[in-house]
């Protein structure tokens, strides 16, 4: 197979890098979808890249929407610590950190450098066996941490907070809150 014969051969590293981008928020929908829940774009971007909303009668008690800020990345390495390093541009951390009324959280979507490698149809003679495998997508509550200044910073991510359908739900209650009040105290 030829570079010309590969869906990205004949694109430019800047649109691959949004496809990659596009790759990792569809990964949240498609997470989300399998946990019975519904997942949206937002109309402009403010720093969240996709908001996943509860059903209320799925559970009163829980909050009925997080925010995440998805960030897809072929150079994302595991430290000794367990983590993901991350390096995140400050105006996009200070959007993560904080009160706000929905929570907010990062999802890192660590891919193959190649696009080809990003979603796999694992074959199998048993049609009802074969599976599709994808990049996996992580998760971290940056929610207490302090406003940054400068330029970039680097976030840890860690390689236990993996994002399937039961750990989506489980932030609608590990967000937990305090909720700001309506006049914003």
């Amino acid at each position: 197979m030829t570079a010309t014969d590969r869906p990205f051969g004949a694109l430019s590293s800047g649109l691959v890098s949004q496809f990659k981008g596009l790759f990792g928020e569809e990964l949240i929908d498609v997470i989300a979808a399998a946990a019975g829940l519904t997942s949206s774009k937002p109309n402009l971007d403010f720093g969240i890249d996709r908001h996943v909303n509860m059903r209320e009668e799925y559970d009163p008690s829980r909050p009925s929407q997080i925010h995440l800020q998805v960030k897809t990345t072929h150079s994302a390495r595991v430290h000794a610590d367990g983590c993901w390093h991350f390096q995140l541009e400050v105006d996009h951390y200070n959007k993560l950190v904080g009160r706000y009324y929905s929570p907010r959280y990062l999802a890192l979507v660590p891919v193959d450098q190649d696009p080809q490698d990003w979603l796999v149809l694992n074959q199998h003679p048993d049609i009802y066996e074969q599976r599709l495998s994808s990049a996996p997508v992580f998760w971290a509550n940056l929610m207490s941490m302090p406003p940054a200044r400068g330029s970039k910073i680097t976030v840890p991510v860690p390689v236990l907070n993996l994002l399937t359908p039961a750990t989506i739900v489980n932030l609608f209650d590990f967000a937990q809150i305090p909720r700001l009040a309506a006049s914003g105290q």
